[in-house]
């Protein structure tokens, strides 16, 4: 009994560290974005793809050691293919996010802030547990 409380425990904290991470690398992100069009410095789109590269690198670098725990991997050929993998991982997100609003704005025919639901709750939970069982086993 002790142990089935103690995983549940830790799997809790684990996805509770999942959360926190990922809500700084979006908190990241949306910043640099921000900036970088408010100042001027690119367009919308070339600073999307600007601030996702130091919010990707932000996620990684955290989910990798301190949401999962990965210090089993110290080769760098190792940490290389996790990085690889996390990429798709990312890709999928924005795969998911992209079908999430063609559901809702498409298909259901309402409005496009409905997509934030599937943003928040269930893209998240389908990432943690790819992450946890693909990316970062």
């Amino acid at each position: 009994m002790a142990s089935n409380l103690n995983k549940t425990l830790s799997l809790a904290a684990q996805v509770g560290r999942f959360g926190i991470v990922g809500a700084l690398a979006t908190l990241v992100h949306v910043v640099l974005f921000t900036g970088i069009v408010k100042g001027g410095l690119a367009s919308p789109m070339v600073a999307n793809f600007v601030a996702f590269v130091p919010a990707f690198l932000l996620s990684f670098y955290s989910h990798f050691s301190w949401t999962f725990r990965c210090t089993h991997l110290t080769e760098k050929k190792q940490i290389l293919l996790v990085l690889c993998k996390f990429l798709v991982a990312a890709l999928l997100g924005l795969g998911l996010n992209a079908g999430w609003v063609y559901l809702v704005t498409d298909i259901l025919q309402t409005e496009y802030y409905y997509s934030n639901l599937f943003f928040l709750f269930v893209t998240p939970a389908i990432l943690f547990v790819f992450n946890k069982c693909v990316v970062f086993k």
